[in-house]
């Protein structure tokens, strides 16, 4: 890009955790090494993690601003609010692939659910090697964007449980969900409070708490007046800040700076 001569500006995403990261053969610390000296040569860096934001400039050694945070959005008219009396009151959502997700202490969470309220399904979507129990209903990936957009809709609410990690892993769905109109209970890494605020469109819980994680989603379901509050502000929140006519909005006023220097 930058062989070119014009203004470069790309965005962040794993690089803090990768450059973080412990150990690793010769092949792991020269690609760290190669990105981390990219990423000094652009004229912008945007993340939508603030954690990311803050942590660049120390460990790459680059001015503070040269680091532009865009919070992420999502098509919100793809993701209209639906009514939460449409739902099923019975059925718990996972979704994503992500290489933080924390798959197994999901299905730990999952167990403790079923185990006091044995009419509870669960549906997963991932790619994940882990093993799903006989109970959970496991798919790769839906059929396209419509299908996991009704699936958000049918479910009481939707689980995230991710390992430490600085890029918020999981705040895609938990966008998506909360424009949906539905709850979405998810690990509280660095930064996802930008994302889901607690008990207001959402619940945080620890990462690798299972029984914190399956206290949330009871108490979800048990509550369907609650529920339904929880996704209504959601829906809210996200159609205000989260769309991407907003994300967009910031990523120019980003890409402008970069063009004025």
């Amino acid at each position: 890009m930058r062989s070119f001569g014009v203004p470069s500006v790309t965005g962040v995403i794993w690089a803090v955790d990768d450059h973080l990261a412990s150990g690793g053969g010769l092949r792991d610390r020269l690609r760290r090494g190669a990105i981390a000296q990219a990423l000094r040569r652009m004229d912008r860096l945007t993340t939508y993690s603030e954690p990311v934001a803050d942590l660049l400039p120390r460990l790459l050694r680059i001015p503070a601003e040269s680091v532009g945070f865009v919070p992420l959005g999502i098509d919100t008219t793809f993701f209209p609010s639906v009514d939460y009396g449409a739902a099923d009151p019975d059925l718990v959502l996972s979704v994503g692939n992500d290489r933080a997700r924390d798959t197994s202490g999901l299905y730990e969470a999952f167990a403790i659910v079923r185990a006091r309220r044995p009419q509870t399904s669960f549906l997963v979507q991932t790619s994940d090697k882990t093993p799903a129990p006989s109970w959970v209903t496991k798919v790769h990936r839906f059929k396209d964007h419509a299908e996991l957009r009704s699936m958000y809709a049918r479910a009481a609410v939707t689980a995230i449980a991710s390992r430490a990690n600085h890029y918020t892993s999981g705040s895609t769905v938990a966008l998506e969900v909360q424009s949906v109109g539905r709850p979405i209970v998810i690990s509280h890494t660095p930064g996802m409070e930008t994302y889901v605020k607690h008990e207001e469109s959402g619940v945080l819980v620890p990462p690798h708490n299972p029984q914190q994680m399956a206290e949330a989603i009871l108490s979800v379901l048990s509550d369907s007046a609650g529920g339904a509050s929880l996704g209504k502000h959601g829906s809210t929140r996200v159609s205000r800040d989260h769309s991407a006519i907003a994300m967009t909005s910031r990523l120019a006023l980003t890409l402008r700076s970069a063009l004025s220097r």
